[in-house]
């Protein structure tokens, strides 16, 4: 529809409008828009501040957009596997520490799935475990034994299970060395396009809804607002009931496929939990088999082989192993992770590479 009355009726009449006499259409109408208006100063004022603030808004998403989340993982790259999302290290990332380079046709001897406390965060890549151990540990020949470290920041037990399934073609290892800590438990949920691990806080349509918008609502500004989210982050408080260790019931069946899985692959398990690095040792060792009873009692039913890193390190100072006062080790804490593993892992890996005892005649 043309934008003026005197417009529309001069094509009414098959006359194309001359310049003059749209610009003379266009005065009527101000004018008489302007006429019934009169006092309009305000409503501009009220225009001008709801420009203003939808301005203020849209530079405060953008800020808000380019600010990282503190309270939980959020990751923008990442595949599906059997419904469980998984994702890996940016590109030019981590290929010292995972230690490909050992491999050979036959895989791998030992595969490290963790987080990033098993991963090493911010060591040198020759200070992490696996060159570590693949320097430590020796086939029957005396030939260096191949370790790949597959830890991952952020993964809990699901991103686990799945990557191994996944790279179990490639690695065939004899051992798995599985890292258990407080976020094991917890699951990725995809939202939008990008993975989040909330944790331990409590849910509402998948996301935490600290201010009790209406679930659909708030799950649709979540996903699509950046501001949304970081006021969700900085509110939200609640909590899934229960004790820290009642969480791990839920990763026994996990605990379960995963054992007899590699079992069925001639493949043994070994569980390694690790530590909050703020306490003194005669303080969290207790702490520890109270936060993790429900695995460990798991283990010494199957009779599965197990590292506590309170243990390993409580030789020294925890000021003298840690990284920060979450549960990161630096290089000397993990050369004592490392020794560890080595007492553990050479006796298992003597008896799965020196094959079946032969039968006497």
């Amino acid at each position: 529809m043309p934008p003026f009355p005197t417009a529309r009726w001069i094509g009414s009449l098959g006359q194309y409008p001359s310049h003059d006499s749209l610009c003379d259409s266009s005065i009527r109408t101000e004018t008489y828009f302007l006429s019934r208006t009169k006092g309009a100063a305000i409503p501009r004022k009220l225009i001008l501040a709801v420009v203003a603030l939808v301005i203020c808004l849209a530079v405060v998403e953008e800020v808000c957009h380019r600010t990282p989340h503190t309270r939980w993982q959020v990751v923008q790259d990442f595949e599906v596997i059997d419904g469980i999302p998984v994702y890996g290290m940016p590109a030019g990332q981590g290929e010292g520490v995972r230690n490909d380079a050992c491999l050979t046709e036959d895989g791998a001897d030992v595969l490290l799935l963790g987080d990033s406390i098993l991963h090493g965060v911010l060591l040198d890549d020759r200070e992490t475990l696996g060159p570590r151990l693949s320097q430590a540990l020796k086939h029957a020949d005396g030939s260096r034994a191949c370790v790949v470290n597959a830890s991952i920041p952020g993964f809990t037990l699901a991103n686990e299970w799945a990557v191994l399934k996944r790279d179990w073609g490639r690695y065939t290892p004899k051992v798995v060395v599985l890292q258990i800590w407080h976020n094991t438990p917890f699951e990725y949920r995809v939202i939008g396009d990008m993975l989040y691990n909330f944790g331990p806080l409590l849910l509402d349509d998948g996301v935490p809804n600290p201010l009790r918008t209406p679930s659909a609502v708030n799950r649709v500004l979540f996903e699509r607002s950046a501001l949304w989210r970081h006021i969700v982050e900085r509110t939200a408080s609640a909590r899934v009931p229960g004790r820290a260790s009642d969480r791990f019931w839920g990763v026994l069946p996990t605990l379960d496929l995963l054992h007899q899985w590699l079992a069925d692959r001639d493949a043994q398990l070994v569980l390694a939990y690790a530590t909050p690095l703020r306490e003194p040792w005669d303080m969290r060792a207790r702490r520890d088999r109270d936060d993790f009873q429900v695995v460990r009692g798991w283990a010494e039913e199957k009779q599965v082989p197990s590292l506590w890193f309170s243990d390993i390190l409580s030789s020294q100072p925890v000021e003298a192993v840690r990284l920060d006062t979450c549960c990161h080790l630096n290089a000397d804490g993990m050369a004592m992770v490392s020794d560890a593993m080595e007492i553990i892992l050479q006796p298992m890996l003597d008896e799965l590479l020196s094959g079946p005892t032969p039968e006497e005649p």
